[in-house]
């Protein structure tokens, strides 16, 4: 099967790299609109990915197409994709803005909404897959095959996909950004900034072991958090002041992701 990524931007090139470092494909196929960004990956994997020059040259040699683009470029290079994709064919769209029955109106083809997460880029974390009416259980087999190298696939309804991308997806941002507020909290009371960031990040990497080896996040809660000690009057302050927080989260992205589907064009 040939792979193709039309869209060499964070996520196409991270889909790239995470493929190919994890040697489990024969070759991809790449197009951007920045040729130079097309070419860093073919650098990098000089045996694995072959540059073309657009969305229509990727798609004469490739089976299955990875568009991994904004939305209205998307919406432009349907057309050209359509015309060239076979009926059997795949077409995965990594944008969460564009529904299934846009993507299924204006292809020949099966189509499914992938929304994977940075975290691809260690072959870990969830890949969050939608699949239209046409994809059939080889294909969508043959889709699981693909991904586990990259992570864990898990199918979701597509009109819960705002809360399941905030977690899988967004999350890795959110998470990040809430330490990072920590270590600046720790620099205000004398902590060097950098050591405080080096200490959070080396936390969470531990935590992130200890998920692996089972323990569940309430298990390290437990664990940690003695009744009446120290950490449990931290958690106290957090439930007292964030019990809101997640759900404001959700609310904001959910009402933005509204506003991108409002400009999509009609019919």
């Amino acid at each position: 099967m040939e792979l193709g990524i039309v869209g060499t931007g964070s996520m196409g090139s991270m889909l790239t790299r995470a493929w190919c470092a994890s040697e489990t494909v024969p070759r991809v196929h790449v197009c951007n609109r920045t040729r130079e960004k097309a070419e860093r990956l073919a650098a990098m994997y000089p045996s694995l990915v072959h540059v073309h020059e657009d969305a229509a040259d990727v798609t004469s040699v490739a089976d299955w197409i990875f568009l991994c683009v904004k939305p209205q470029d998307a919406r432009d290079l349907l057309p050209i994709i359509a015309e060239r994709m076979p009926s059997n064919g795949l077409v995965v769209a990594t944008n969460s803005s564009i529904a299934l029955a846009e993507l299924e109106s204006s292809l020949p083809c099966a189509a499914v909404k992938l929304i994977p997460s940075v975290t691809q880029e260690v072959r870990t974390g969830a890949l969050l897959i939608m699949t239209g009416t046409r994809v059939t259980d080889e294909q969508e087999a043959r889709l699981y095959t693909l991904l586990s190298p990259l992570g864990q696939p898990l199918r979701i309804p597509e009109e819960q996909l705002r809360v399941y991308s905030d977690m899988s997806s967004c999350g890795p941002a959110f998470l990040a950004d809430w330490l990072l507020m920590f270590a600046a909290a720790a620099a205000r009371r004398g902590v060097p900034e950098e050591v405080a960031r080096h200490l959070l990040e080396h936390m969470v990497q531990g935590v992130g072991k200890l998920s692996a080896s089972g323990c569940t996040l309430s298990d390290i809660v437990q664990r940690v958090a003695v009744p009446g000690g120290v950490t449990s009057e931290g958690l106290k302050v957090l439930h007292q002041r964030q019990v809101d927080t997640f759900d404001a989260l959700l609310a904001a992205t959910e009402r933005r992701q509204r506003e991108h589907q409002q400009h999509a064009p009609n019919g």
